[in-house]
C-alpha cells in the first residue's frame, strides 16, 4: 500500500511525530506532501492508499489554511489516519474537524491520534516531547493500525470534539522583527504559509493573515523574529497553569 504523509508542520514537531508513524506502518519512505508550503495542495491519491494527515492544534482547531486545502481535496477510496499534535493545553475540536474534512473529501478514517509536543510559546509545557516513550507508543499504534488494515474490518472511529466547532483561532499579535539582526534575506517571506509577511519589508506582518505558526521565527538564521515580549508574558501567564503534569497521548481505532 502506498503511504502518503500529508502534514502541516511549521516548527517540525508535527512532522517528527507522524514521520515516525509512517515508518512504523511501512518499510518504504512515505510520499511526503508538505502542506505548510503555501502553494502545495492535497494531491489525488490512488484508491487503496493510506494517507497520514497531520496538523498542529491552534486554539482547539486545525490551522485554517490547512482546513481550506482539505476542503478542496479529493480522497475517494483513501484510508486516512489522522493526527493532531498539541502543546499540552487541549485539542478540543481539532481531531473531529480533521476527520470531518477527510471524510467529506471521500476518505475513510482508519484511525486517529492526539499526541503531545512542547508548546511553541512555552517550551516548558510538555518540554522534550515527543520523547522516547511517545515514539514507542506511536510505533505500537502503527502496529495496531496495520493489523486493522490487514483485517479488512474498518470499524468506525469515534473521537472527542463538538459540532459545531468552537470559533477558529485568530492571531492576537504578530512576530516582531529585530531590524538590527534582520538581513532581509527573504526566507521568512518565502516560508510563511499564508503570505502574511510584506515582501518589500519583512518587518511588517499582516495580523489578518498571520496564524502565529512561528515558522518565520523557526526559519530565521539570525534569530530576528520572535514573539513580542508583552504577548509572550501574557501567554506564559495563561499557560503556566497547565505545567507540572504529563498528558497522555490518545489513540483511536
Amino acid at each position: 500500500m502506498p503511504v502518503y504523509h500529508l502534514f502541516f508542520s511549521p516548527c517540525s514537531s508535527t512532522y517528527d511525530t507522524t514521520y515516525a508513524f509512517c515508518r512504523a506502518i511501512s518499510e518504504h519512505a512515505p510520499i511526503e506532501v508538505n502542506l505548510t508550503d503555501r502553494e502545495t495542495k492535497v494531491p489525488e491519491m490512488p484508491e487503496g492508499s493510506v494517507a497520514v494527515v497531520a496538523a498542529p492544534v491552534y486554539g482547539g482547531r486545525i490551522p485554517s489554511v490547512m482546513a481550506r486545502k482539505l476542503e478542496r481535496a479529493k480522497m475517494k477510496g483513501v484510508k486516512a489516519v489522522t493526527f493532531v499534535v498539541y502543546g499540552g493545553r487541549a485539542y478540543e475540536d481539532a481531531l473531529i474537524e480533521i476527520n470531518d474534512l477527510c471524510e467529506k473529501a471521500g476518505a475513510e478514517i482508519l484511525a486517529s491520534a492526539a499526541t503531545l509536543a512542547a508548546h511553541v510559546f512555552l517550551p516548558d509545557l510538555e518540554r522534550g516531547r515527543p520523547d522516547q516513550k511517545d515514539f514507542e507508543e506511536i510505533r505500537d499504534f502503527g502496529r495496531r493500525v496495520c493489523e486493522k488494515y490487514a483485517s479488512g474490518r474498518f470499524t468506525p472511529v469515534t473521537v472527542p470534539g463538538n459540532r459545531p466547532y468552537q470559533e477558529g483561532y485568530k492571531a492576537g499579535f504578530v512576530p516582531e522583527t529585530d531590524t538590527a539582526l534582520c538581513r532581509r534575506c527573504g526566507v521568512c517571506i518565502a516560508v510563511c504559509p499564508t503570505g502574511a509577511i510584506n515582501p518589500k519589508d519583512p518587518s511588517q506582518t499582516d495580523i489578518n493573515l498571520c496564524i502565529n505558526c512561528m515558522r518565520c521565527a523557526a526559519s530565521c538564521q539570525t534569530g530576528a523574529k520572535a514573539v513580542p515580549a508583552k504577548a509572550k508574558a501574557m501567554v506564559t501567564a495563561y499557560l503556566s497553569g497547565f505545567l507540572g503534569k504529563r498528558k497522555a497521548d490518545e489513540f483511536y481505532l
